[in-house]
């Protein structure tokens, strides 16, 4: 194996990557230490199926880009880190719509001292499923979602300059802020500005109980699962509502994510009928956005939300003020025609 092996210590140094897969086993280690610093472009991080690797996926620096992976074995102890450096960036606006640049997924059930610092762009961190013993983020310009772990204790930073930070806190996770952002806007100069967003009791769709079940059945909503090897890995919902379809209770489990399942499960419903559909979701899930927008979907307007979700949900102004609607082909042309 390439390396430097010295007194218990197992190093690979300073490689300079030319392939776009990353594939990092642990190598006997039962905690880690990863460090993540694009420096400009997207990244997302999330959870990885089983814990075979220490982390896997993909990089696709942007041009000019240079990346370099550093991996060392200490005892029972990984350390990994990925670099970039240089590279050209491109209108943000062109970040949105792009594939993520870094797509990436760590171990679950070991322990993790993670660190990302991004310095330009978007990135999405997904803690769900991950053991977190610290976590410090960083944003340069851009926007960064982190949503924290349904369980575990840690001590945590998360930090940006320009831009937005989004945080997302499931209803099972107690934080304690040491300082306290209520959805406002901190102003540093009049060229610095940067909102931080606090979502709290983010409720997963795959945690229902059955008297919520029982109450979705009853209103009408129709649910469909995907089953792969004898397992229910997927469930993705349809109500209608007066003259729409609602989208419903969309969850595809984390070890079968980016297989294809949630959009499979879309385009099947989709197809059973012949209704516009409307999708209501966070504001802050830019995943889940960027999602149903590649499968056809648009945000609506404002003022357009706040109508459709009184209108076909029943859901609180709290909820209304946090949420988008997006529709599909169907509704604008409704729309048209009820107008003449």
């Amino acid at each position: 194996m390439a390396g430097l092996a010295l007194m218990g210590i197992q190093v690979n140094r300073g490689r300079a990557l030319t392939s776009e897969q990353i594939n990092q086993p642990l190598q006997g280690a039962s905690r880690a230490t990863v460090k993540l610093n694009p420096a400009v472009g997207t990244i997302r991080l999330d959870a990885a199926p089983s814990a075979s690797n220490l982390i896997e996926g993909r990089v696709l620096p942007v041009r000019g880009e240079r990346v370099t992976g550093n991996f060392s074995l200490s005892g029972d102890t990984a350390t990994y880190s990925l670099q970039g450096s240089g590279g050209t960036f491109f209108n943000y606006s062109d970040v949105k719509n792009a594939t993520w640049g870094w797509d990436l997924s760590l171990a679950p059930g070991i322990p993790l001292d993670l660190t990302t610092s991004l310095g330009v762009g978007e990135s999405e961190i997904d803690l769900s499923g991950l053991t977190i013993s610290t976590l410090d983020v960083s944003l340069g310009v851009g926007q960064t979602t982190v949503i924290l772990p349904e369980a575990g204790s840690f001590q945590g930073k998360i930090e940006g300059a320009i831009g937005q930070i989004v945080i997302l806190i499931p209803a099972e996770m107690a934080v304690r802020r040491d300082t306290m952002y209520d959805n406002v806007e901190r102003t540093n100069s009049m060229e610095q500005e940067l909102r931080v967003l606090i979502v709290e009791d983010v409720a997963s769709d795959a945690e229902i109980t059955e008297a919520e079940l029982r109450h979705e059945l009853d209103a009408g909503v129709v649910f469909w699962g995907w089953e792969q090897a004898g397992k229910l890995v997927g469930v993705m919902g349809l109500q209608d509502v007066a003259d729409v379809a609602l989208i419903r209770h969309a969850y595809v489990a984390t070890a079968a994510r980016r297989k294809g399942i949630g959009g499979g499960m879309l385009k099947f419903l989709l197809a059973r009928t012949s209704r516009p559909v409307l999708i209501g979701t966070w504001a802050a899930a830019t995943w889940a956005i960027r999602f149903y927008e590649q499968h056809g979907f648009r945000v609506v307007s404002l003022a357009e939300k706040e109508r459709l979700l009184r209108k076909y949900w029943r859901i609180p102004d709290r909820q209304i003020e946090t949420s988008v609607v997006l529709a599909d082909p169907k509704w604008p042309a409704k729309e048209d025609a009820a107008v003449c």
